[in-house]
């Protein structure tokens, strides 16, 4: 047992350092190949009215993932939660997990949050699942159907790319409609009531390790509860609607931002790109995305023909929005730390007084 554990802790050292290695690793290599004239000839470029606008459009995405969020908790809960409360919290979440893997540090912070006003943490993980669902058909439905319209199709790589999504998409829908339909039969459902039953009691020490309950917890999982946004129309159109605004407004952002450098590329190539992404920054294998936003600009913009140089610097003013969008995050943070403690000593001195 002590062996076990031991090597369990070595894997997990070995893997903390790769996680903070390969940004460093990957930033060597793609420097290697870029030409600093060429680079600094684009910097000099720059626009600074379209780098505002581009960056001006980061807080606007995070104010409609809070608004995706706010209707998915409201359809879930049967009960609205105060808008400013979630969207003050949606911001300090994307702060706090920035850099860890995946994001899940955020996923797990709204878990929490929805808590305070709901309880059911593990209902609120199921919300989550949920969003994740509609985000990933929305985003692959986006990359499928505007593959015939691209100008560089003959590519084999931006082949490739839009079979694994059409896969990927097909399955999904597949899995969606096949869940759907058989939850009416009530020998199914029993089915999927054991498996439910096991699967929960397989997360139950998830649960605890995150303090969202107790040695011996065991969370609610449906998968029922999770198929609930593709059951009712209204929230299906919100869902949907909400999710494809997202990876939209990520392209128009970077359309201007290549425009910021003086380089025109067709809008359509960046609606391609937008959600293509989005699923490779949600991959936990790298510190913040560094090093893996940078490389895959150059080699996903460079299928289309941009310039290494020019793709690296879009890059980089990505991530200097995404770092001002994250500082105001880090205001809001500090502004309910400031209130959360003023409360906190006003509260005392009124128990002093009493």
């Amino acid at each position: 047992m002590k062996i076990y554990f031991k090597k369990k802790q070595y894997f997990r050292l070995i893997r903390r350092i790769f996680y903070y290695l390969l940004p460093i690793i990957l930033l060597y290599f793609i420097f290697q190949r870029i030409d600093f004239i060429e680079l600094k000839s684009n910097l000099l470029k720059t626009n600074l009215f379209l780098l505002f606008l581009s960056v001006s459009l980061g807080p606007l995405t995070t104010a409609i993932g809070c608004v995706r969020w706010y209707v998915l908790l409201t359809q879930y809960h049967g009960k609205k939660p105060g808008f400013w409360y979630l969207l003050r919290n949606y911001w300090i979440g994307m702060v706090l997990g920035y850099f860890t893997p995946g994001s899940l540090g955020w996923d797990g912070y709204r878990v929490i949050v929805s808590g305070r006003v709901y309880g059911r943490h593990a209902f609120n993980v199921i919300i989550i699942l949920a969003e994740k669902m509609i985000a990933f058909i929305t985003c692959a439905s986006i990359i499928v159907l505007l593959s015939p319209f691209l100008p560089n199709l003959s590519s084999p790589t931006i082949r490739r790319i839009i079979s694994v999504f059409s896969v990927a998409l097909g399955l999904v829908i597949f899995f969606v409609l096949f869940l759907n339909f058989f939850l009416r039969s009530s020998i199914f459902t029993s089915l999927l009531s054991r498996f439910e039953s096991f699967f929960s009691k397989r997360i139950g020490p998830l649960y605890v390790r995150l303090k969202l309950g107790q040695t011996g917890f065991t969370p609610y999982f449906s998968i029922k509860a999770l198929m609930k946004p593709f059951t009712q129309a209204d929230a299906l159109f919100y869902g949907f609607a909400l999710s494809t605004a997202i990876p939209v407004l990520g392209a128009v952002s970077a359309h201007f931002f290549f425009l910021t450098v003086g380089y025109h590329l067709p809008i359509i190539v960046n609606l391609f790109v937008s959600p293509l992404l989005m699923f490779i920054f949600l991959l936990p294998i790298s510190f913040g995305s560094l090093g893996i936003r940078e490389g895959s600009y150059i080699l996903i913009y460079g299928l289309f023909g941009v310039p290494a140089e020019v793709a690296l610097l879009v890059s980089f003013y990505t991530l200097f929005g995404i770092l001002l969008n994250n500082a105001l995050g880090a205001l809001i943070l500090l502004a309910s730390a400031k209130k959360d403690k003023d409360l906190i000593k006003s509260s005392a001195k009124e128990a002093k007084s009493n």
